[in-house]
């Protein structure tokens, strides 16, 4: 379903901007993740990893007529890495700075951050997913309010953060681990959205206040991250920050908060559209495929060595 719908998107657009599918050398496409499980399992003496991303690159190609690459997180996994997180590359590429330290953060429903310090090296950089981003906010908004999501962080700017819950959730040892580390909405939005659950089954708390707790840990996680990533030993000059949650003024007030006096920095203000920071990076790791280029970073994944990611689909 989904090739098809991207497929039709992607023509649309053509359509509508009057661009010819042949004047399109091919697409980048992610899929979306249904589900990621970069912990290793055995069986019959085989330890693997899995991920699924839907949308498939031979449908896309053969609907649209145009070269697609797909499926890039497979290779890395193949060879003993978590297949994420990828925007790393991408990062280090496009927002390094000769002068500046920089930290990337985005901020989707996994939140994730790239080390890019000025003296650059690719085999040192150091990224990892922190932990929630806007995936409990979203399904409590959805809960709770019958809201997709919690528009403008109206509903956390009416509550109060429950500072003995937030203490809970901290504990968590995900947040405690050392990187290389991937995580998705398997963890976040099953397992230790159930532990919220079960904390105010005996303690009442209103739900603006389970959003307002829910949006604080999303920026604590982040901040604590970056301290023990670096462990005080660098100075960060600036806080590059893209996605979904660059739209919720709260989130945004409590990382100014937690990273004063470092400077916050939409990626917008650089160039690059917030919204269209996954495209972007997607297409450049499809050009790297094309061109038999590794886009993957065995610092940041695990895995053993470099490797050209994706799968080159053709049209018929």
């Amino acid at each position: 379903f989904l090739g098809h719908l991207f497929s039709g998107l992607i023509l649309d657009y053509l359509q509508e901007k009057n661009i010819s599918a042949g004047e399109i050398d091919f697409i980048g496409s992610h899929g979306q993740t249904i589900c990621h499980l970069p912990e290793k399992i055995e069986e019959n003496g085989i330890f693997y990893a899995s991920t699924l991303q839907v949308a498939d690159p031979s449908v896309i190609a053969n609907q649209t007529g145009i070269l697609t690459v797909g499926d890039f997180r497979i290779a890395d996994m193949a060879l003993g890495g978590q297949g994420a997180p990828l925007v790393p590359f991408f990062d280090a590429l496009y927002f390094h700075h000769p002068q500046r330290n920089r930290i990337v953060l985005n901020i989707g429903g996994i939140a994730n951050i790239t080390y890019v310090p000025a003296e650059l090296s690719f085999e040192e950089v150091v990224a990892f997913d922190t932990g929630p981003g806007n995936v409990i906010i979203d399904s409590l908004a959805r809960r709770y309010f019958k809201q997709p999501f919690d528009k403008d962080g109206e509903i956390a700017k009416s509550g109060s953060v429950h500072r003995e819950l937030l203490t809970v959730l901290l504990q968590d040892g995900y947040f405690s681990k050392e990187p290389p580390k991937s995580t998705g909405r398997e963890k976040f939005a099953g397992p230790f959205l159930q532990q919220i659950y079960s904390f105010i089954e005996n303690e009442k708390i209103a739900p603006a206040d389970l959003i307002a707790t829910a949006t604080e840990l999303t920026a604590r996680t982040i901040y604590d991250a970056c301290v023990n990533l670096l462990h005080h030993s660098e100075k960060i000059d600036e806080l590059i920050i893209s996605g979904g949650g660059v739209e919720n003024p709260v989130l945004m007030t409590a990382l100014a908060k937690y990273f004063s006096p470092v400077k916050n920095v939409r990626s917008d203000e650089l160039g690059l559209l917030s919204e269209a920071k996954e495209a972007t990076c997607f297409a450049m790791m499809a050009c790297q495929t094309l061109l038999g280029r590794p886009a993957n970073l065995p610092s940041v994944t695990g895995a053993s060595r470099q490797t050209i990611l994706g799968k080159i689909c053709l049209p018929g």
